[in-house]
């Protein structure tokens, strides 16, 4: 007999189709999985996130709360690739067709120009919307969420350093984004315990939002500005990096 999380793992192999662990847990509590399972056993894939709705006891309520947590590559509906919820996809659609934006395959310089030109205030009036909602459009559009189907990076490890004890100030490294907060980002440089870069060590210029420069799982190189080994805290930074 199929369990819940076995016939989750046959739709995402069958589907090809990436789900994040909340949608999964939040697919055994309250939908039914095998529902879903036989649908793509059927169709062979999703190619939209409307492709939901199709899927037997899928009601318009569940396909709001997890529509947004699914990622379709390669489908008939670019905006499927981002974390832009379907409900906001028609005021993204004036937002790439007023700018002229190719949302795959032009470059985030490009996109950054295009919206630039647009009159926000005028924009979020006729569209009814408030200005974080346009700034998280703006985000995803210039920052559309990569298919983490691609080969991961990996960064390049220092034998030298192993643990908190082995870091110097001064060494150079090279780390993985684990968490962004708005004082900062958590880096990753595999001596089990993430170093802080703070804001303010992120770039020689002024930064506003980190999550417009780095995203989770990027490689960055940092410098080591302090150890603290009692209290197992680190400090990095970027800016000092060059």
């Amino acid at each position: 007999m199929r369990t819940p999380l076995k016939i989750l793992g046959s739709i995402i192999q069958i589907s090809k189709v990436y789900i994040y662990s909340i949608l999964q847990r939040f697919l055994v509590r309250v939908l039914s999985a095998n529902n879903i399972y036989e649908y793509l056993k059927t169709e062979g894939r999703f190619n939209s996130r409307f492709d939901l709705l199709k899927v037997k006891k899928m009601g318009p309520k569940s396909f709001e709360q997890c529509a947004g947590f699914l990622r379709i590559y390669e489908g008939s509906e670019p905006l499927d690739t981002t974390n832009i919820h379907p409900e906001s996809y028609k005021v993204a659609k004036r937002i790439l067709n007023e700018c002229n934006i190719d949302l795959l395959h032009d470059s985030t310089i490009e996109k950054n120009s295009k919206i630039a030109k647009i009159n926000v205030s005028s924009f979020i009036k006729e569209e009814n919307i408030t200005i974080d909602l346009f700034n998280e459009l703006k985000k995803e559009i210039i920052k559309p969420t990569r298919d983490i189907r691609e080969e991961a990076k990996v960064a390049k490890i220092n034998n030298d350093v192993k643990s908190i004890e082995d870091l110097k100030v001064g060494m150079i490294l090279e780390g993985t984004v684990r968490n962004i907060m708005d004082f900062g980002m958590f880096v990753d440089i595999n001596v089990h315990c993430n170093g802080l870069v703070h804001i303010s060590e992120v770039s020689k210029n002024y930064v506003k939002d980190i999550d417009s420069l780095y995203s989770i799982n990027d490689i960055v190189k940092v410098k080591v500005i302090s150890v603290d080994t009692k209290k197992q805290r680190i400090g990095l930074s970027i800016k000092q990096v060059n």
